[in-house]
């Protein structure tokens, strides 16, 4: 993988969340539990209580660069040997 293409997958990964179809049962869920929830009467729950994967804006701690990334998992693989 090119840094490239790692750079739009970790672009696609902070937005959507992964590809597997487990986390996408579990967006469903959570949209279920959140309507059940509000309809039992809890006034104070929000959807982005319940969210696994939270979207980022511009005002958000911006994400690791390509090269930060790198650099910890040299380090991870200094620590291993």
């Amino acid at each position: 993988m090119s840094l490239r293409e790692f750079h739009q997958w970790c672009v696609y990964r902070n937005e959507f969340g992964p590809l597997d179809t487990s986390s996408k049962i579990c967006e469903y869920i959570k949209h279920l539990t959140f309507a059940t929830v509000k309809i039992a009467g809890d006034k104070k729950l929000t959807i982005e209580d319940l969210e696994l994967f939270i979207k980022r804006t511009k005002d958000d701690e911006r994400p690791a660069t390509e090269e930060e990334i790198i650099e910890m998992m040299k380090m991870l693989n200094n620590d291993i040997k």
